[in-house]
């Protein structure tokens, strides 16, 4: 560095002693590099001031609208964007991109990286809305030139900014643009198409659109084992995400071969003390637990647990919830004690682990409420439930299934207490949350107690995307 500052300031000193438009545009350009030089360094001061000179030699040099004045515009408007001088960079970088318009039309490249250079300054700004606009003016562009790969780039680009701004639809079409033209640019087989099939597919099922989401997961499952072999990690990655629809449809019979298959590619290629592999033996017990296979569901379960234990520690979050989760497969299988000294442990990791009024303590006083009402001491249940509703109402959940469940089993004990109008109060306000929740009529069952506990369990599935490193489209 210290050497090309030398040299380029003996190249200039020399320059200067000569005479000729010629000899200034090489001034200009040493000035520019000088300017870069100092840009790269962070000081700013100094590398403002040989881009001023740069620029103000070009204009002598070869005219104010030349591309070399241009540029030296867009590198002023560089520096005062990694200043935080947002207005000032997006005053030259306009003035750049209208000479660069002038010299070489809408569509030239240095075009397109200017409208980038802005977008993303109107993106430090917090203007989201300005940097898709010139977003999609670049992507019309690509488009127009049929560069596919770009193309894919700008496309993916605006699905990150769409999704920062929870607009998940807008999102999905975006990647599902980019999907098309990395089809184009690479045919139907490429890593890439496979990681953005994952992605759309995530998008699909953030949304709820799980039948949608299917198939993407489906084709990134295919594309990464034909692209890498079955047994790369990226493929059990993208089989716990197939895997994960499945079991969210209720088709656990297709869920539970491919949770299966995660896990003999986790055990091979992490080895036993992981907490990867955790998470797919909580995912299977989930599913025995459904299908009412308790013992392998326990086998599960506790294995899970152990590993957890080992290298999370005895008090991570992670085993918390999976006491939890335990302790609802005793109580399912009538074993009360094991079920109450589990919840019990899960609810003191948890107070500790999340705080004291944290959402996941609310459910964890509920499950631990419903098996204290099981055994009849009320008092403790009533407690219990009292104090989940109240975290629900700090925490801003006050309209979740915690809370409907919460009112439903105090309105339960008041009843039994004989306390027919905080019981009947109790019961409608859960009554009118569930019917918000899922448009049911608000009825609340036994079997619908139990599928609720059973759904607690459903957090243990992760969905895990691979990212590639790719090309961003802004200059400097």
């Amino acid at each position: 560095m210290a050497t090309a500052e030398a040299l380029c300031t003996r190249s200039l000193q020399l320059l200067e002693s000569l005479e000729g438009s010629k000899a200034s545009v090489y001034v200009g350009d040493v000035c520019s590099n000088l300017g870069e030089l100092y840009h790269s360094k962070g000081a700013h001061v100094d590398a403002r001031v040989f881009y001023e000179q740069a620029l103000a030699t070009y204009a002598a040099a070869v005219g104010p609208g030349h591309l070399l004045v241009a540029t030296a515009i867009s590198n002023i408007g560089a520096l005062c964007s990694d200043q935080g001088k947002h207005e000032e960079a997006l005053e030259y970088f306009d003035r750049a991109r209208i000479l660069f318009e002038r010299e070489g039309g809408r569509e030239h490249p240095f075009v397109m990286k200017t409208c980038c250079n802005m977008a993303e300054v109107h993106l430090a700004r917090g203007d989201t809305e300005s940097a898709c606009t010139l977003y999609e003016r670049v992507a019309s562009i690509y488009e127009k030139k049929e560069n596919w790969p770009e193309l894919a780039n700008i496309h993916r680009e605006l699905a990150s900014l769409y999704k920062a701004d929870r607009s998940l639809d807008r999102a999905t079409l975006m990647l599902q643009r980019a999907l098309a033209s990395l089809e184009k640019a690479h045919g139907p087989h490429h890593p890439d198409i496979c990681a953005t099939c994952s992605e759309i597919a995530i998008l699909l099922q953030t949304q709820g659109l799980l039948s949608r989401a299917r198939p993407f997961y489906e084709r990134a499952a295919e594309g990464f084992e034909q692209e890498y072999g079955p047994d790369d990690p990226i493929v059990a990655v993208a089989l716990n995400n197939l895997a994960a629809v499945h079991q969210a449809e209720g088709e656990h019979d297709r869920a539970l071969p491919l949770y299966q298959r995660v896990l003999a590619i986790q055990e091979r290629e992490l080895g036993e003390g992981n907490a990867d592999i955790a998470t797919t033996l909580c995912n299977i017990a989930t599913l025995y637990h459904a299908e009412r296979k308790y013992n392998k569901a326990v086998k599960s379960y506790t294995r899970a647990l152990a590993i957890q234990e080992k290298c999370l520690g005895k008090t991570s979050p992670d085993v918390g919830l999976t006491c939890e989760s335990l302790g609802v497969l005793y109580g399912t299988m009538k074993d009360r004690e094991r079920a109450l000294a589990l919840h019990e442990r899960a609810l003191g990791i948890l107070e500790v682990a999340n705080g004291r009024d944290h959402p996941s303590v609310a459910a964890a006083c509920n499950n631990l409420g419903v098996l204290f009402l099981e055994r009849g001491d009320h008092d403790r249940a009533l407690q219990l439930h009292l104090r989940a509703l109240a975290i629900c109402e700090e925490s801003g959940t006050s309209e979740g299934a915690n809370a409907a469940r919460a009112c439903h089993y105090i309105a339960m004990i008041h009843s039994m207490g004989g306390h027919r109008n905080q019981a009947r109060a109790y019961e409608q306000r859960a009554a009118a949350i569930r019917h918000q929740l899922d448009g049911s009529d608000g009825t609340f069952s036994t079997k619908g107690k139990r599928k609720r506990e059973n759904c607690r369990v459903s957090q243990y599935t992760h969905t895990h995307t691979h990212t590639y490193t790719r090309t961003s489209c802004g200059v400097s």
